[in-house]
């Protein structure tokens, strides 16, 4: 593992040269809330110096979780799933 994937994997802010904080911002991120009757699916989206955030609930049945893939998929950028 190089110290790049290190700290990519840590997640953890890092000092550079002038002792200020950096920390890494993926293009995107996707969370997601288990219940026993639903799920709650929310992405963040790196939008230049804008995060947009989308939320949405699925139901736990096989299509809900099908139909919850699929809109992950979708508001994705391109290239990413």
């Amino acid at each position: 593992m190089t110290p790049i994937q290190a700290k990519l994997l840590s997640g953890l802010p890092d000092k550079n040269k002038s002792g200020t904080v950096e920390q890494l911002l993926f293009p995107y991120g996707v969370g997601i809330d288990t219940h026993s009757k639903f799920i709650a699916v929310c992405i963040l989206i790196r939008d230049g110096n804008e995060v947009r955030r989308s939320e949405q609930q699925f139901t736990t049945d096989p299509s809900g979780l099908r139909d919850a893939l699929q809109w992950i998929r979708k508001h994705l950028p391109k290239g990413a799933s």
